[in-house]
């Protein structure tokens, strides 16, 4: 069930309807490589999902993908 869910969170369905179209693509890249990332770490599959719905939250937040805002951008958003 959690493989399924990782797999949903993953996949390449826009993250809102305000995303801009090239994010689509590269939040899903991002996503793939985050969850693979964790899987390869060791955490647990609900952690796994949890870190992803906080990485498309936050891509909901800007509409766009994280790796597109830059690292200022992402820097003052978590200071704020």
């Amino acid at each position: 069930m959690a493989r399924s869910l990782i797999a949903t969170l993953v996949g390449t369905r826009p993250i809102s309807g305000s995303l801009e179209p090239q994010g689509v693509m590269a939040m899903s890249e991002l996503c793939e490589k985050m969850a693979a990332d964790l899987r390869l770490k060791g955490f647990r599959p609900n952690t796994q999902d949890a870190y992803l719905r906080c990485l498309r939250r936050f891509a909901n937040h800007f509409g766009r993908s994280p790796d597109r805002l830059g690292e200022a951008r992402c820097a003052r958003s978590s200071t704020s």
